[in-house]
């Protein structure tokens, strides 16, 4: 976990920026379901006393980000697979809403490069570097949401994301059979034409194809059969 997090050397409160960097952590993916955190390996590993770690931890349990049980051991909850399908069915709902009023207000060709460069550094991580990987793909979707200017539905998708962040790890494990075009290039070809349906399509098309992925290997975690109607007609919701 050393290459997570960095030592804090900031004048900011040691732990707002101790919550800052577990909670981009876990919605990254950086941080895998059922893995415990631990205080004083976490101070250490920070470089500060327990005491920020410990608040930070306590405010990420109270955002349902962290299990916390009664000997103050924190742990990334596991998703069972009905809380994963109502959590991509809002993710769905609203980063396609995103996705659509950023298309309507068409930031510039600046945003459309920035956005081809992030997909590009996902493509070549892939199979190389985890984390790298998983920053490329929250930064390529974060700058989407908050493309659209809309600060309470970003808000609302960062909780979402929160709560799911860790479970994305599985998607760049195993075989995964992508489209021949990835959903990112539509979306960015929409984005650029401003075309809102469209690039709402687009974002349906990744979450959708990402997490009939990443259920099968949550199913299997949890003994489930797959369900045979999914392979065919997508996750409900």
């Amino acid at each position: 976990m050393s290459s997570v997090f960095s030592q804090i050397r900031t004048n900011q409160t040691l732990a707002e920026k101790t919550y800052l960097q577990i909670r981009d952590a876990i919605v990254r993916g950086q941080l895998q379901p059922a893995q415990r955190l631990v205080y004083r390996s976490l101070a250490e590993e920070f470089g500060i006393s327990p005491t920020p770690v410990r608040d930070a931890i306590q405010r990420l349990a109270s955002e349902g980000a962290l299990d916390l049980d009664e000997r103050g051991v924190a742990t990334v909850p596991v998703l069972s697979v009905e809380q994963y399908v109502e959590i991509i069915a809002l993710r769905i709902e609203l980063e396609g809403r995103a996705a659509a009023a950023a298309a309507s207000r068409h930031p510039g060709q600046g945003f459309i490069d920035t956005l081809t460069r992030l997909h590009q550094d996902l493509e070549k991580s892939i199979a190389v570097d985890d984390d790298a990987t998983l920053i490329a793909n929250e930064r390529f979707h974060f700058s989407i949401i908050e493309a659209a200017q809309q600060p309470v539905l970003a808000s609302l998708i960062g909780l979402l994301w929160l709560k799911c962040g860790p479970s994305v790890r599985y998607l760049y494990r195993g075989t995964y059979a992508r489209a021949a075009e990835h959903p990112h290039i539509r979306l960015i070809h929409a984005l650029e034409q401003r075309d809102g349906p469209a690039a709402r399509q687009a974002v349906v098309q990744d979450l959708q194809s990402a997490c009939l992925h990443i259920l099968r290997k949550i199913a299997k975690d949890d003994g489930m059969e797959f369900p045979q109607e999914w392979e065919v007609a997508g996750v409900p919701g």
